[in-house]
């Protein structure tokens, strides 16, 4: 066993981090939704719009509606990979950019 150990006093209370004021159109492309969820929020929460898409094909769909500013992109997605999407992208000269 290990003795408890007593509370810190005295302790600054947390403060959330300063909204940014430039916030960018950010897609993110995440199979896994509590990882999704997790960056979504704190992505939000740094002043940026957020849409998200499941799988790769999803993403490269997002794309061309949303025209994000900014992909982020798992590179392990089933079928539609990261890398298949980064290359559908780039191909593309409405979102090459």
């Amino acid at each position: 066993t290990l003795p408890a150990a007593e509370a810190p006093t005295g302790l600054p209370r947390a403060t959330p981090p300063p909204v940014s004021q430039g916030g960018r159109r950010v897609l993110l492309v995440e199979d896994n939704q509590d990882a999704m969820e997790t960056l979504r929020d704190l992505l939000e929460l740094h002043g940026h719009e957020v849409a998200v898409a499941a799988d790769g094909s999803e993403g490269v769909s997002q794309a061309h509606s949303y025209l994000p500013d900014v992909v982020l992109c798992d590179l392990g997605l089933p079928e539609l990979d990261g890398f298949a999407v980064a290359r559908a992208l780039r191909s593309d000269p409405a979102t090459q950019g």
